[in-house]
């Protein structure tokens, strides 16, 4: 057991690395947009963030439901599993900091109806997103919601936390960027990874 736990810790402070460094990267003509977070669950990504950011309002969507029903079938528990509901909370919001504003909701809805009605959102731009959506269809309904809006900039910078794997539902989040790249015409390079 302990050994178990002293794994996890090591990948967790791999990950708050990786998201310390990424966030760390906003260049300062862009610190006055939006910080948001897509896929919060138990909140540990965007409470580290938002304790290391002081001064910054975080925005947390998550379903709190767990993943939508996006058309895949049961995985095998070598292939981790992600069919709809997984990592549900069952609409218990957790515990955030003062500078994290939590949206409940599929992104498809709550992200539009923030962008579009949120005086935070209004005549803003994207400074930093942290993409934990799993499903190329969540991933590719942020996308949308920001890169039709033009809500991004020269400098904006999104961290995701799984865009290559060996498995397939591992590259679901990179498809997704490919996919908004040649749709939204715009261009990428990666700062980091872990």
């Amino acid at each position: 057991r302990s050994l178990e736990v002293g794994r996890h810790l090591g990948k967790l402070d791999a990950i708050n690395e990786n998201l310390r460094v990424a966030v760390s990267h906003v260049p300062s003509f862009l610190r006055s947009g939006l910080y948001m977070e897509f896929g919060v669950r138990d909140g540990l990504s965007i409470s580290f963030l938002a304790n290391l950011t002081v001064g910054v309002q975080w925005h947390g969507f998550d379903s709190f439901f767990g993943l939508p029903d996006a058309g895949h079938t049961p995985r095998s528990s070598g292939n981790r599993g992600w069919v709809p509901f997984t990592f549900s909370r069952h609409g218990v919001l957790p515990e955030v900091p003062q500078n994290v504003r939590l949206h409940a909701g599929w992104f498809n809805e709550s992200v539009p109806r923030f962008l579009d009605t949120d005086p935070a959102a209004i005549n803003s731009h994207v400074a930093f997103m942290n993409m934990d959506a799993d499903l190329f269809v969540s991933t590719w309904s942020v996308f949308e919601a920001v890169f039709e809006r033009c809500l991004h900039r020269a400098g904006t910078v999104i961290s995701f936390d799984e865009l290559f794997g060996t498995k397939p539902i591992l590259r679901e989040e990179f498809r997704a960027l490919k996919e908004a790249q040649q749709r939204f015409h715009f261009s990428y390079h990666f700062i980091s990874y872990a």
